[in-house]
């Protein structure tokens, strides 16, 4: 399937993974560190969140609401959240991560 996005042409990728720890077992040196760390701040945010795979990408939920997912395409990484997910990250955690380090 392609999506078009921004004017962009979005050629999703989408993992087989049954866990996150399979998702990021795929990944290169670069990608998986940055999402570990990624991982890491999102469960420090929210203890109590359930982590799951929903459409090929490791996903946060919040009971039954989900707030945030992650995922690598073909040319960048991408961070979905929810705008309370966003705001509670701002007072709770600093990313200080850039995508240059997923290059590595």
């Amino acid at each position: 399937d392609r999506a078009v996005a921004a004017g962009c042409v979005v050629v999703p990728v989408i993992s087989k993974a049954k866990t996150v720890d399979a998702f990021l077992a795929e990944q290169s040196t670069g990608e998986r560190n940055f999402f570990a760390a990624l991982r890491d701040r999102i469960l420090e945010a929210v203890p109590t969140a359930r982590e799951s795979m929903q459409y090929g990408m490791p996903s946060y939920f919040f009971g039954t609401e989900p707030f945030c997912a992650f995922n690598r395409q073909k040319n960048y990484l991408c961070l979905y959240a929810d705008l309370e997910a966003v705001k509670l990250f701002k007072k709770s955690s600093t990313i200080s991560m850039s995508a240059k380090a997923a290059s590595a």
